[in-house]
C-alpha cells in the first residue's frame, strides 16, 4: 500500500479530505523524525515502539570480490509493535 492509497482508505473511514490527511500524515512523520534525531523513543498506543540504536563497527566479507572490508558504525531505526497490533495481525 502506497502513502496515497493509505491516505485515501483512512479518508474513506474518517469523511476527513485527503488534503487534511496529507497535512497530518506530513506533520507525524515530521515529529517521528524530529524525536528520533533527538534520541526520542516514540512509543505510539496500538503501534508501537520507534527507538534509534547504533550499530557497532563490524567486518564483513564483500561477496563480489571476496575481500574482508569494515562498515563503519551507524545509527538505525527500530521498531517494535505492540502487542495489541501483533494480535490483530495474528488473527
Amino acid at each position: 500500500m502506497t502513502k496515497t492509497e493509505f491516505i485515501k482508505a483512512v479518508s474513506d473511514k474518517t469523511g476527513l479530505t485527503v488534503g487534511e490527511l496529507n497535512r497530518v500524515f506530513d506533520g507525524f512523520v515530521y515529529v517521528l523524525q524530529e524525536q528520533l534525531v533527538a534520541g526520542e523513543k516514540v512509543q505510539l498506543s496500538n503501534l508501537g515502539i520507534f527507538d534509534v540504536a547504533t550499530r557497532a563497527e563490524r567486518t564483513i566479507k564483500n561477496h563480489f570480490t571476496g575481500k574482508e572490508q569494515v562498515v563503519a558504525a551507524k545509527k538505525v531505526v527500530k521498531y517494535k509493535p505492540s502487542k495489541y497490533l501483533t494480535d490483530v495481525v495474528n488473527e
